[in-house]
């Protein structure tokens, strides 16, 4: 609303005064004590009508909520479809996997009686640096020095991998190892 500095001589410098200002609907004497009068009633008028267009706007996103609602539930359901047909697919390939270690087992066991005498089911340690003929076992202590040819190492070492793995000498093989250690603990 405008406000208006000093006196003004008539309705005409008052016109004048309210159409600076942008105030279009006010032509006479009667229309500015009349809007005095109804102020109050238009304010609340306008506010009448904003909470209308609000509740309005209210009304219409709740529909769009809803309806969007609905659409995520659907696409929920559409993704829970497709994660169980995924499960149900990892479901059976885990249990085809199964079958097939069990049946190598199966495989292995009647392998393994078939063929006592061949060395296919040793464990494969990779490629030899040192056969084991060049191995030296010490007794007390063992020297710091590497050597390209000879590993060097002490007994209480091998003692604790002896127990885990089968014989691979023969019965007169392990005796003359037996001596010769024999021999050489007697020479000391």
């Amino acid at each position: 609303m405008a406000k208006v500095y000093g006196e003004v001589d008539s309705l005409k410098s008052l016109l004048v005064e309210l159409r600076g200002n942008g105030i279009q609907f006010l032509n006479s004497l009667e229309d500015i004590e009349a809007f005095r009068g109804s102020y109050s009633a238009r304010i609340n008028a306008a506010r009448v009508r904003a909470r209308e267009a609000l509740h309005r706007e209210k009304e219409r996103l709740k529909t769009v909520i809803k309806e969007q609602q609905s659409e995520i539930e659907l696409s929920l359901e559409k993704q829970e479809e497709l994660l169980k047909t995924e499960l149900g697919s990892v479901g059976k390939q885990l249990a085809d996997l199964e079958q097939i270690r069990k049946a190598n087992k199966l495989v292995y066991i009647l392998l393994r009686e078939r063929t006592k005498y061949v060395r296919l089911f040793h464990d494969h340690w990779g490629q030899k640096r040192i056969q084991i003929r060049n191995v030296i076992l010490m007794m007390n202590h063992r020297p710091a020095a590497e050597y390209e040819y000879v590993k060097i190492v002490l007994l209480e070492r091998i003692n604790r991998y002896i127990q885990y793995f089968e014989a691979q000498l023969s019965a007169a093989e392990v005796d003359a190892i037996a001596e010769i250690l024999l021999s050489e603990m007697q020479n000391r």
